[in-house]
């Protein structure tokens, strides 16, 4: 039987905040896009779909991954403070598979 890193947290999380549910996983994708164009061509890319899919690669299930999609903004980057008033806005999607 494998170790499920999310039962084990999972009676934790719950005296903490009742109700909060550990995610029944030990892996989570992360990938940092600048829009949901690059999110879509990098789910598409056939390299990625081939090593993701390869025989033997059980380490991550394509069936039916939780996607979360958010909205990530940056004020520090590489020791400058960006994305105040009259500064450029950087910013960039973020999507985690699990």
């Amino acid at each position: 039987m494998q170790f499920q890193v999310g039962a084990a947290f999972q009676v934790e999380a719950g005296q903490v905040r009742p109700g909060w549910k550990v995610n029944d996983c030990d892996l989570v994708l992360e990938y940092w896009v600048k829009d949901l164009e690059s999110l879509k061509s990098l789910a598409s890319d056939p390299e990625w779909i081939q090593t993701a899919l390869e025989p033997g690669n059980d380490w991550f299930d394509m069936s039916g991954p939780t996607i979360r999609i958010g909205y990530d903004t940056t004020y520090l980057e590489h020791g400058e403070i960006v994305n105040v008033a009259g500064r450029k806005r950087r910013s960039r999607v973020t999507a985690s598979f699990d």
